[in-house]
């Protein structure tokens, strides 16, 4: 479990140049590599120095510009400047770079995401940061890195409604659902950030999710369908519908919100998640009454437990009453360097297999609350494909957010800290091979003391 830490001591810069790539899919990342420091790494107001080479235009996320433009997360101050600040207009009298505005944050923090062109084409910041540094409206700006997408195995196809084993491991032919009987259905919001997410079945592909709603978070695109599998296998585990097709779920046919921060090819920008956020608090402002569950994938070890922007939008979404569950990580690694499954709040989930052994590629210690099956999980694919067969703690989480759905349906006023609770308690604690510090406890769903 978590040590309450508090967040003042989180957010102490420690600056470290290790770090790997990772979306909880596989167990290995695609991607991961050291970061080269810039020679003079800058201190002052920017934070995460180490990540700036990782900030550059190279897979794009509807950026504009050449592949060495410089794209930057910006927090302003609020009180003095929201209704008056433009950050279009506010560098104008440095003619020599291009500043495109991305995104405007006002729940998650009040800030923007931009990318800087240098018109001269020799990629020379210096300027522009240094009127970053003095612009006593900036309280701290960062690279905006990207996250990457490993790929998943297929499986064989079913027939009839299968009940995959993890379901089943965790409890869900026991909850009050009762996954599998053709009859449950959980009125929860779930959103999945993620690589989309498309209705999957295996003879009609618009028919196993209650997809509510589907928006493209990314700045310049309007596809919001899953063309890669991942967000779909993720829904899948979360509610697919208990209708003798198919498969089932954790929480069926819970309300799936497709928000699609992922490019096809796997690939987003920390901006793209934190804008996100912001659409999820936004919706939950609008429903003050409708709980919500957001279900985090994606990550990055970023080599230090200090915060990043995605890490406060995380933050403002738990406190304005949704629940988090991020996924750990699948590099083996602590996941207290972990954006954002550091996050104090937020329920962070690791891995273990069909022998209840812990994932040799989950992430572990303090920071890991509860785990869940990761390995050889079975859920919905796309394109007709037929049932998938995928790896990580991404698929370990899903099952941590449909039990998080489960709970929240009969307790729609309940604090995420109290989802939290409720959910550790009932956990069971049968996980073997859990490294020192790391927990052995499942997530499980089925009758407890106090049944949910």
């Amino acid at each position: 479990m978590k040590s309450i830490v508090p967040a003042s001591a989180l957010k102490l810069f420690l600056l470290m140049v290790g770090m790997v790539i990772f979306a909880g899919c596989s167990d290995t990342f695609t991607g991961g590599e050291e970061a080269t420091p810039e020679p003079t790494l800058r201190q002052g107001k920017l934070r995460h120095p180490y990540l700036m080479d990782r900030a550059y235009t190279s897979k794009g996320s509807g950026k504009f510009g050449n592949e060495s433009s410089l794209n930057l997360i910006l927090s302003i101050n609020k009180q003095s400047t929201l209704e008056r600040y433009n950050v279009l207009e506010r560098y104008t009298t440095l003619e020599r770079y291009n500043v495109l505005e991305r995104y405007e944050y006002t729940n998650v923090f009040a800030g923007y995401a931009i990318t800087v062109e240098d018109s001269l084409g020799l990629s020379e910041y210096n300027a522009f940061l240094d009127e970053l540094e003095n612009d006593p409206d900036i309280i701290w700006y960062e690279p905006d890195f990207t996250v990457d997408l490993p790929e998943a195995a297929a499986a064989t196809g079913q027939t009839g409604q299968l009940i995959p084993w993890s379901v089943a491991a965790v409890g869900g032919k026991e909850s009050w659902t009762v996954s599998g009987n053709g009859y449950g259905v959980v009125n929860v919001d779930v959103f999945i950030l993620d690589t989309g997410v498309a209705r999957a079945l295996r003879y009609d592909p618009d028919d196993d999710l209650y997809l509510y709603a589907s928006e493209d978070i990314r700045k310049g695109h309007s596809d919001p369908a899953d063309h890669d599998g991942h967000g779909t296998h993720i829904a899948g585990i979360v509610g697919a519908i208990d209708d003798q097709d198919n498969l089932v779920g954790i929480a069926p046919g819970a309300r799936i919100h497709n928000l699609k921060v992922l490019n096809d090819n796997g690939t987003t920008d920390v901006s793209v998640v934190v804008a996100a956020m912001e659409e999820v608090i936004a919706w939950k402002q609008a429903h003050p009454g409708k709980p919500a569950v957001v279900n985090l994938s994606i990550g990055e070890n970023i080599g230090t437990s200090a915060y990043t922007s995605l890490d406060e939008a995380v933050e403002a979404a738990l406190d304005a009453g949704i629940v988090v569950v991020a996924a750990a990580g699948n590099y083996g690694a602590d996941a207290i360097n972990v954006t954002p499954a550091h996050v104090e709040g937020a329920i962070t989930v690791g891995s273990y297999d069909v022998n209840g052994v812990f994932s040799s590629f989950s992430n572990y210690g303090s920071m890991v609350d509860l785990l869940a099956p990761g390995e050889a999980v079975i859920s919905l694919g796309i394109n007709q494909e037929g049932p998938k067969s995928m790896s990580g703690t991404s698929m370990a989480a899903a099952h941590v957010t449909g039990a998080a759905a489960l709970y929240v349906a009969k307790h729609p006023w309940a604090s995420p800290l109290e989802v939290r609770t409720a959910l550790l308690d009932a956990a069971r604690d049968f996980v073997v091979g859990e490294p020192v510090g790391t927990t052995g406890k499942s997530v499980w769903v089925g009758p407890v003391e106090t049944q949910y």
